[in-house]
């Protein structure tokens, strides 16, 4: 992955990046080697004259209380130095753990919590908030809504690259949600 993310760098393409549940502290490969504009949270970025709000969408269901507190530690100073001090071996063994655990947990998390609806609600409060379009991930659940005729309002979720192989395609100013064949 991180091979072929160099090669669209060197090609010139701009790399955005947005952390998320499973990928944060991304260090300077990332943003000297292959100088991605990485955002620890969400972002409003203007896209051919439109403000889209991109995010991970981890940070989508505020009522997640603990899913919010364990993301302030990850995130925090204190375990960006851990990981830099700790060996890569006892890092990535916890990480790997840790994203076992909550893709075992996943299914239960679907039935907890109306994801569509948490999405949406969200979507119409950044559309209140002046923004064109919300394209975000996290939720492993494809699907683009488009609130009129035109461009405008839309709502785009990614999806996941892993199982649904779905991706976001903007082409002569025209959002669409793919996948890959």
């Amino acid at each position: 992955m991180l091979e072929q993310l160099l090669r669209l760098a060197q090609l010139g393409t701009r790399i955005v990046y947005f952390e998320g549940n499973h990928d944060f502290h991304m260090g300077p490969y990332f943003t000297e080697t292959l100088q991605a504009e990485v955002h620890p949270g969400p972002a409003i970025i203007n896209i051919d004259g439109k403000r889209v709000f991109l995010c991970h969408g981890d940070q989508i269901n505020h009522r997640d209380y603990g899913y919010t507190l364990l993301r302030a530690v990850l995130h925090s100073h204190v375990s960006k130095l851990m990981i830099l001090l700790a060996p890569v071996a006892l890092t990535s063994f916890i990480a790997e753990r840790m994203s076992r655990q909550s893709s075992r947990k996943h299914g239960s998390r679907r039935l907890r919590w109306d994801y569509p609806a948490i999405i949406r609600r969200f979507a119409r409060h950044q559309f209140k908030r002046g923004c064109d379009t919300v394209i975000c991930g996290h939720f492993h659940m494809p699907f683009i809504e488009r609130s009129g005729s035109d461009d405008d309002g839309i709502l785009l979720s990614l999806g996941d690259w892993i199982n649904q192989y779905s991706y976001a395609e903007l082409v002569d100013g025209h959002l669409s949600l793919r996948v890959f064949s």
